[in-house]
């Protein structure tokens, strides 16, 4: 046991110090003259207060009692000990606790086909909308009469039914320079027509059912589009209405290289033609959509 008559600390109630004619007794194991122990006494009885000295200057952040011995807040007396036993028993620095915070990636909310039939549903189409080498707006009954039904869905891409790419003069007129046909064995054409007019053909065959997998041939038809867009070209897009087949495969476009998500891509081309792709083919431009998404957080 070891013997001190240093002040013992201040009541948590009171504040007050007990008396410090009182020995206070601590036990520091029962080898007490071991290095830790005497180090540790050491450093404690180093610690001077004259608590009845009228000229000690106490720190700034203590007040005096009027009545009895002038008292020190706790942390005033405990911190300078505490330092002291900190470096008593460490031969190195004192331990210094840092807090390192790390950002975890953000959770991100996946699309689902749902989120896609809502954004199609709520996006409502022109009826009287000016087609493409037409200078007035026309409607369908004027769209079914010229045999061509196409509409601008982004800058350099049409979304156009099978009628429309079997007519080479009107996609003359409007600067085509290539043509993707979404329903090849559907929609019947003759391939090798279109470079004699300087047109670039891409073709491939999917039917349009909700079993069918269309995504397999996103990376194609995203670099077609890429390539004419980089051409200052225009791309004609079409299966045999122009709206789910060639509407799937445009929006996997702007999601891949346009960065918008698959409810903003849907949202743009429906503002400018009546899109419905099959829940199947929304499917799989959710997963594709999500799928970029997590690119992004990570």
């Amino acid at each position: 046991m070891y013997y001190s008559n240093v002040p013992s600390y201040p009541s948590a109630l009171t504040g007050r110090f007990d008396s410090p004619s009182v020995p206070r007794m601590y036990n520091f194991g029962s080898d007490y003259s071991t290095a830790p122990s005497k180090r540790f006494s050491d450093a404690f009885n180093s610690t001077k207060y004259n608590f009845y000295d009228s000229s000690y200057k106490f720190p700034s952040r203590t007040r005096a009692s009027s009545v009895g011995p002038p008292s020190l807040r706790y942390r005033d007396v405990i911190n300078p000990i505490r330092a002291k036993i900190n470096t008593a028993f460490s031969d190195e620095k004192p331990f210094e606790s840092k807090v390192y915070y790390t950002r975890a990636p953000s959770l991100v909310k996946e699309t689902t086909r749902d989120d896609l039939i809502d954004s199609i549903l709520h996006t409502r189409t022109s009826e009287n909308r000016r087609m493409p080498g037409f200078f007035t707006a026309t409607n369908w009954e004027e769209r079914n009469y010229a045999n061509v039904d196409c509409d601008k869905v982004h800058p350099g891409i049409y979304l156009a039914n099978a009628e429309t790419v079997k007519n080479i003069d009107y996609l003359k007129s409007i600067g085509a320079t290539h043509v993707l046909n979404t329903a090849e064995g559907h929609v019947k054409v003759n391939p090798g027509m279109y470079p004699l007019h300087n047109i670039n053909y891409y073709g491939f065959h999917v039917d349009d059912h909700p079993n069918a997998n269309i995504s397999r041939f996103f990376t194609r038809t995203n670099n077609f589009i890429e390539e004419a867009l980089n051409r200052n070209g225009i791309v004609v897009v079409n299966c045999v209405m122009g709206w789910s087949r060639s509407a799937t495969v445009v929006a996997a476009y702007l999601v891949a290289k346009k960065g918008m998500t698959a409810n903003q891509a849907v949202e743009q081309i429906r503002r400018s033609r009546p899109i419905r792709p099959n829940p199947g083919f929304l499917n799989q431009l959710s997963d594709f959509d999500n799928i970029f998404k997590k690119r992004l957080v990570w």
